[in-house]
Formats: C-alpha cells, sequence, structure tokens
C-alpha cells in the first residue's frame, strides 16, 4: 500500500477526491476520469475507507476542465499556498501541476 494511504485504519483522516460533476467538467470527460479512479483505486486493492473518492458540485475552475481536487497535499509535500492542510488542492485536466 502506498505510504499515506490508508492513514484511516490507524485513526487517521481519510483522504478523499472530490471529482467535479457540473456540466463543464462532465463534458470535459469527467465522468470518465472519475470512473478511471475508482478502477484504479480498486486496482490498487483500496477501499473506501482508504480512499475516498465522490462525485460534487462545481469546483469553479471550468476553464481546466475535467477537475479533481484533493483534501490536503500528498503525503511529505507541503501545502500549496502555503494554507495548513492544503485545503483546496486541485487539478485540472487542462494542465498544470499534477500528482504523480
Amino acid at each position: 500500500m502506498p505510504q499515506g494511504i490508508g492513514d484511516a485504519a490507524a485513526g487517521g483522516p481519510t483522504p478523499r477526491l472530490r471529482c467535479c460533476d457540473a456540466s463543464a467538467c462532465r463534458n470535459a470527460g469527467g465522468t470518465a476520469l472519475r470512473q478511471a479512479l475508482l478502477e484504479a483505486r480498486a486496482a490498487a486493492g483500496l477501499s473506501e475507507t482508504d480512499l475516498a473518492i465522490a462525485a460534487v458540485g462545481c469546483l469553479r475552475l471550468c476553464g481546466r476542465a475535467p477537475l479533481v481536487a484533493g483534501d490536503g497535499p500528498p503525503p511529505g509535500e507541503p501545502a500549496l499556498g502555503g494554507r495548513a492542510g492544503g485545503a483546496g488542492r486541485r487539478a485540472g485536466g487542462g494542465g498544470g501541476r499534477r500528482w504523480s
């Protein structure tokens, strides 16, 4: 299991990916992206308690659709913008910084 994933079993919060389900993201392939994430989670042997993946409303960056927002930074990486907890970290399909 990847480092930092599964912390929920140790009493930590469950990592969560929020996939935008608004029309711009759906039209840009957001539904297929969310399905691919669900399939990748299953292939990695992870459950919903290890990594939550949910459809949510508009994330307000429609020009970078489809969007996925993660709660907090990846393990060992500082939060973007220097905010504690990395609230609102977003990765868009249109370019920019992506998680590995």
